[in-house]
């Protein structure tokens, strides 16, 4: 027992617990995102590098690998889709590039292709640059995504993305960006749902100027969105009603040489599944219109018309009492039908109460009622 405690402990250690990520909203667009930050060195100064990986491990498999299951088959720190791709076959689009060796040299259509230097330097190169030119120019590795955003600090000429690759609509994005220090973010936009609505090009344009980011280009993204940290994706699939990971063809990600590989494997693994199981509860309940992302505060509960969760005061219209404040799970049918369900926040004599509406008065509630 001891033993096993010990492996698992030092297991541990082998991700790059530098690596770290937070979930912000942004009110503008309504959408939630998270960003991702890979530091240049870890807090030994060892350098962080960016690998480029593919389908189980080989570019032309045809198959397909979400991002979680290639994190776990790696044990990686973190993990994100890259390319764009055939959706019929899986085949992958664009120059491609993997430690200094060109696997694939034609460019796709007039989207850009994004090189990575040895010390992680981020560089977006025009269709008319070749394999061979990017590769002498320094870049170990490439990705054919779209387009970039943000070159030298400055959003780049709108004429380069404007009306292509559906840049002025709101959806799911992947983003690599890099701060001035060589830091890398990757900008994982949520979207096509009722709470997160997705970003435009000029959306993500306005968010990373306030990270002050140097570089930003628009890796593939809608459905194929997806980044795994130490095996947790922290972004909702969009595909079978939220359950389902789109396979996609190739990968960036980061990795620590690992000791104990098989120790990482197995916490790696539960971790997914754990984390796996939630996510799909989650879709679950999203059906059901509990949208569980974001409690909404509201001084009104008879005005409600959208299912979800909110927080009131105790002197907000509608309130149950008064004598504290309440969670409402509000679940709404149709406009004449919905039904309430409160929590008190103090656990005192309040218990859980419900009411409904009144059927045979638009508009107006039965009175709430002890459960």
């Amino acid at each position: 027992m001891t033993n096993e405690t010990t492996a698992i402990s030092e297991s541990e250690t082998e991700y790059y617990d530098e690596v770290t990520y937070q979930q912000y909203r942004d009110e503008i667009s309504e959408t939630n995102y998270y960003v991702t930050k890979i530091p240049n060195k870890d807090k030994d100064q060892n350098f962080i590098k960016l690998n480029h990986g593919f389908q189980y491990d080989s570019m032309n498999s045809g198959e397909g690998e979400t991002v979680r299951s290639f994190a776990h088959r790696k044990n990686v720190s973190f993990a994100a889709n890259a390319s764009i791709f055939n959706t019929s076959n899986n085949q992958i689009r664009g120059i491609q590039i993997q430690d200094g060796q060109i696997l694939q040299a034609t460019t796709y259509s007039d989207y850009y292709t994004l090189g990575i230097k040895a010390d992680n330097t981020l560089v977006a190169y025009p269709p008319s640059i070749s394999a061979n030119n990017i590769l002498q120019d320094g870049c170990l590795n490439t990705v054919t995504g779209f387009f970039p955003i943000i070159e030298n600090g400055n959003p780049v000429d709108s004429s380069i993305f404007d009306g292509k690759n559906q840049s002025n609509e709101a959806h799911p994005r992947q983003v690599i960006a890099q701060l001035p220090n060589k830091d890398l973010l990757f900008f994982t936009v949520k979207g096509r749902t009722d709470l997160s609505k997705g970003m435009t090009y000029n959306d993500c344009i306005r968010v990373l100027q306030e990270f002050n980011v140097t570089f930003a280009y628009c890796l593939d993204g809608g459905g194929s969105t997806q980044s795994v940290v130490r095996g947790v994706l922290l972004n909702d699939p969009i595909d079978g009603d939220g359950k389902i990971e789109r396979k996609v063809p190739d990968f960036l990600y980061v990795v620590k040489n690992v000791t104990n590989a098989r120790n990482l494997d197995a916490t790696t693994y539960d971790l997914g599944n754990v984390n796996k199981k939630v996510s799909d509860l989650k879709a679950d309940l999203n059906k059901m219109g509990a949208f569980f992302d974001n409690v909404q505060v509201v001084d009104n509960l008879n005005n409600i018309n959208k299912s979800g969760l909110y927080w009131i005061l105790g002197s907000a219209t509608g309130a149950p009492s008064n004598d504290t404040s309440w969670g409402i799970i509000h679940m709404q049918h149709s406009p004449n039908n919905s039904l309430q369900i409160g929590f008190p926040f103090h656990n005192t004599l309040n218990g859980m109460r419900s009411r409904r509406t009144n059927p045979n008065q638009v508009g107006t509630y039965y009175n709430w009622r002890n459960l």
